[in-house]
């Protein structure tokens, strides 16, 4: 399974249609998101 998907990602990449971009994005949305909130002091 993980096999297909990567073989997908290898064959957008070489016809440019694949990007980091948006999972670079989606990745720190989650962490910022998994931060614990401080209240002012």
């Amino acid at each position: 399974m993980i096999f297909g998907y990567l073989r997908d990602l290898s064959r957008k990449a070489e016809r440019g249609e694949f990007s980091l971009g948006p999972m670079l994005m989606a990745l720190m949305r989650v962490n910022h998101a998994a931060l614990p909130v401080r209240k002012p002091a």
